[in-house]
């Protein structure tokens, strides 16, 4: 049987215009990893896994994450559901591990698994090459991810946006109610804020973050991508994904663990549901 950490985050990726989710990002040894999120990818491009997959000719373990030793890139065949992808991952408390299948866009569903246990604040963890964008338009396109369903900007609670702002329910069935993150970081129970959530999960092309910057203090006023990638027509561009976690916030997520009773076998959090992948106004690189 498969051990099961907690984990919190993103999770699968499903990339498309709002259709099939992405299920399971993650950060710790104490949520499962299945929280979904949509990616809405803009008309002209086509989002699939990166070159870090094992199909595109390179290996199976990356050394390229920080403070990790390793990172095991598993190959998914076909088109799987995104619970099907999640299961190949061992979800060992040591292990950086990343699963994807043959999907496009909609139907390309990612699991991924950061290990709480291996995790400190201040401290960055980069999955290399985990998608790659191609521009299949005839124009060249300057491209950045952001999180909403469209070009985002700053939102508030009840607006449309791509953050987990709902309560969800552990996955052992318990009925027990989780809900972490709203527009301000809020006052009791512990939530992050979108510029927190923002700051956390930085997307890039090379050296280059072309997700929004958020900021590590709770607002929702940075949520516009400063820069973006220019990608030519016919073009590909890979992307990585870097966990990049500020020792205050990694403090706030223990804290919704620890207010919200979640526990090594059980329970989950969402943080984002909604990823845009498209044109944007931010200079390129």
């Amino acid at each position: 049987m498969k051990r099961r950490n907690l984990i919190y985050g993103m999770g699968l990726l499903a990339m498309g215009s709002g259709a099939a989710a992405l299920s399971g990002a993650t950060l710790t040894n104490t949520v499962n990893p299945f929280a979904r999120f949509n990616i809405n990818v803009e008309g002209g491009l086509l989002v699939t896994r990166g070159l870090s997959f094992p199909s595109s000719g390179t290996n199976t373990t990356s050394s390229g994450t920080d403070d990790a030793t390793d990172v095991d890139f598993v190959e998914v065949a076909d088109d799987a559901t995104d619970d099907a992808v999640a299961e190949t991952l061992d979800f060992d408390q040591q292990a950086f591990e990343v699963a994807a299948d043959e999907g496009e866009n909609a139907d390309l569903s990612i699991a991924l698994a950061v290990p709480f246990g291996s995790l400190e604040g201040d401290k960055s963890y980069t999955f290399p090459n985990l998608l790659q964008i191609t521009n299949n338009a005839n124009d060249s396109k300057d491209v950045a991810i952001e999180f909403d369903d469209g070009e985002g900007g700053t939102v508030g609670d009840n607006d449309t946006h791509g953050f987990a702002t709902g309560t969800q329910l552990d996955l052992d069935e318990s009925g027990s109610a989780v809900s972490a993150v709203n527009a301000s970081g809020g006052s009791g129970p512990t939530r992050l804020s979108f510029d927190e959530v923002a700051s956390l999960f930085q997307f890039k092309a090379g050296g280059t973050a072309i997700s929004p910057p958020g900021n590590t203090s709770a607002g929702n006023s940075n949520q516009d991508a400063l820069d973006s990638v220019a990608i030519a027509p016919g073009a590909t561009q890979q992307v990585s994904l870097t966990v990049d976690l500020d020792t205050l916030i990694k403090n706030k997520l223990d804290t919704i663990v620890s207010e919200n009773n979640l526990s090594v076998d059980s329970g989950q959090f969402a943080l984002v549901e909604d990823i845009y992948v498209g044109t944007s106004s931010a200079s390129s690189s």
